[in-house]
């Protein structure tokens, strides 16, 4: 399995790691890396996380809950996990 990441949620995600880099010095790499960490365990164990829907999961990272929606293929993420 690996994760589809829809052109909003790049958006968003891009936009959140932006604001925490302002926030302090490697904060937003630090987001950017435990996101990938999260990516990468969710294509390892898909059945362990929280069923949000039938096509969505929940999934914690470090307090923030990441809402997964539509999990299919894609390359992007593959090749930002090094894959």
């Amino acid at each position: 399995m690996n994760i589809l990441l829809l052109e909003a949620a790049q958006q968003e995600l891009d936009e959140a790691i932006e604001w925490y880099a302002n926030q302090a010095p490697g904060l937003g790499e630090a987001l950017l890396v435990e996101t990938l960490k999260t990516f990468k365990l969710i294509t390892q164990f898909p059945q362990a996380w929280h069923p949000l829907t039938d096509a969505s999961i929940t999934a914690e990272l470090r307090g923030l809950v990441l809402k997964i929606m539509g999990l299919t293929a894609t390359q992007a993420v593959a090749d930002a996990l090094g894959k």
